[in-house]
Formats: structure tokens, C-alpha cells, sequence
């Protein structure tokens, strides 16, 4: 398995300015889903994402990427083996999969996603 840049997450403290400020700048179609507070983007390219509404990680912790991976379990087990820490264990997101946030040795937060009914 290849282990692709899959998603990418931009903090915003307002979503709606943010969905404009790169719809205008870039083109890029915008779906907001309500339920979950999170505005979905298509960019037209590979990798697409979303802005999620968190003012205490604007500018700090900054933008997310995800690296899609068959086991988050695993995956883990590895990256704490390895110097890194988990920073959001295993989290189901409605029947779509899972993800988890990690940082690296140097304490850069990066997520893995593990697609299905994980």
C-alpha cells in the first residue's frame, strides 16, 4: 500500500469567511455539513479537505494533512515505537472510518485515516 497525502484541515474561527476567502482566491467548491460544524473543500485536484471550527488552533497548531494508512492500530503502535506520540487516539467517524492525530519527534501533528467500517 502506498501511503498517500489523503485530506488536508485548516483550522478556522469562522468558517463561512474562510469557505469565501478560498472560494474567491482559489475556486474551491465548498459543502458545509451542519451536524459536524465542518466545511468540506474540493480543490479539483487530488487532495481535497476541509476547515474545521477551532479558534484555539488558528495560527498554533495549523493545518493538519492526513496520511491514509490499512491499520490505525498498527500505524500507532509504529509512530510510539518510533519517538512519536499519540495526540487523539482512534476516533470512528460515522461509517466512513477512522482517524487519529500523531506527532512526530520534533512534535509536528499530522492525521492517518483508515477508510471502512474501521
Amino acid at each position: 500500500m502506498a501511503y498517500d497525502f489523503i485530506h488536508v484541515e485548516i483550522p478556522s474561527a469562522q468558517l463561512q469567511r474562510a469557505a469565501r476567502f478560498y472560494q474567491s482566491v482559489f475556486g474551491w467548491k465548498m459543502n458545509y455539513v451542519e451536524e459536524a460544524d465542518y466545511m468540506l473543500f474540493e480543490t479539483g485536484g487530488n487532495i481535497n479537505g476541509a476547515f474545521y471550527h477551532s479558534p484555539q488552533h488558528t495560527g498554533r497548531q495549523g493545518v493538519v494533512v492526513y496520511v491514509e494508512v490499512e491499520s490505525i492500530a498498527d500505524t500507532l503502535a509504529q509512530i510510539n515505537q518510533n519517538g512519536g506520540a499519540t495526540v487523539v487516539p482512534q476516533t470512528p467517524v460515522d461509517q466512513m472510518g477512522s482517524f487519529a492525530l500523531f506527532a512526530d519527534p520534533d512534535g509536528n501533528v499530522l492525521g492517518i485515516w483508515e477508510g471502512g467500517n474501521a
